[in-house]
């Protein structure tokens, strides 16, 4: 009899190692990046981490809680746009996951559950430039994504311009002057100063093409978002900030806003000495449409789409009966077995 018992202590004890691989494995997906090019430099950041019900940023992305982004309720493109050209600044200073892909297919194992931000930089391809969109995903409801949204352009003698604008949403007391870290791709180029009497709003030229992201200084009250836009040769910078009690409102605008034609250089005339929109008069938006430099459609990748839900989707429930289980059937063979 005791042999016997030991047979099933045994067995159980197997059971118990073959649950917690299980409930591992549960927690960690891989994903799949579809029409990589050989070289294409890749960057995967996790932004936010299930904790009970809810989407929380990860330390790394701690600074983010200074955004209009709503990691909960991303559940239109629009949004998953907002956040994903919101926190691409946010990953500039923080490490993630860099890959080099060498294929058409590039796999990326070992991942927790959360929200993912997926950057590229720049491809180049003789006289082409590829310029990708940012991605967001939801692991593990995302398991793979096909890199196909992306605008082209010829980098031979070709001058590329730049501007920033700041909007508000609400508030009536503005600061005379707003810091904005700049950089373009990982690295820090510089930090820009926008003036309350130039419009808060800057251009600037460049011989190169950037992959310019931006974080800026917070400001006491606001949360800030930001949309990028590319047309042709040049690359628009909209710098949203929404007052606190607007909110509940005006929720991060996703939508782009209008390119401001009166854009002033780093030394221009003062124009609209405020520019501002609130949840009952917003600017004027416009579609993101495609340059006659796109190649494909300049929207989001449908993988992007999926609604973000919130909670994680293991079972942890199944597991814990499980072990508590397992464990109570060795106790009491144990206990057999001593006497």
């Amino acid at each position: 009899m005791k042999k016997v018992l030991s047979t099933i202590s045994l067995i159980v004890s197997l059971l118990l190692m073959m649950s917690v691989r299980g409930a591992y494995a549960s927690t960690s997906s891989s994903l799949t990046l579809i029409n990589t090019r050989k070289g294409m430099h890749i960057h995967v950041y996790q932004i936010a981490e299930v904790r009970g019900d809810q989407y929380t940023y990860t330390e790394a992305f701690a600074d983010a809680t200074n955004t209009s982004v709503d990691l909960n309720h991303l559940k239109t493109s629009e949004k998953l746009s907002a956040a994903a050209d919101t926190l691409k600044g946010y990953a500039a200073k923080v490490s993630g996951i860099d890959v080099i892909a060498s294929a058409n297919q590039t796999n990326i194992s070992h991942l927790k559950n959360g929200i993912y931000l997926i950057l590229i930089d720049n491809y180049q391809d003789g006289y082409t430039t590829y310029s990708y969109l940012p991605y967001i995903i939801q692991i593990p409801n995302v398991t793979q994504v096909e890199l196909s949204k992306y605008t082209t352009t010829t980098t031979s003698n070709k001058v590329y311009q730049y501007d920033l604008t700041k909007y508000w949403s609400g508030g009536s007391s503005y600061p005379e002057t707003v810091k904005v870290d700049l950089y373009n791709g990982s690295t820090f180029e510089k930090t820009l100063t926008l003036k309350k009497s130039s419009n808060y709003s800057l251009s600037w030229t460049s011989t190169t093409q950037k992959n310019y992201a931006i974080v800026e200084h917070a400001i006491k009250g606001y949360t800030s978002s930001v949309k990028i836009t590319n047309n042709a040769d040049t690359t628009h910078i909209s710098l949203i900030n929404t007052a606190n009690s607007e909110m509940t409102t005006y929720h991060a605008q996703a939508a782009t806003p209008q390119a401001n034609s009166t854009s002033q250089t780093m030394s221009g005339s003062q124009k609209n000495p405020s520019r501002t929109m609130t949840s009952s008069s917003t600017p004027s938006y416009e579609s993101n449409k495609t340059s006659t430099h796109t190649k494909k459609t300049n929207t989001r990748p449908t993988a992007s789409h999926h609604a973000v839900k919130t909670g994680d989707t293991t079972n942890v429930t199944k597991y814990i009966a499980l072990f508590g289980f397992a464990g109570l059937m060795l106790i009491i063979i144990g206990k057999y077995l001593k006497n």
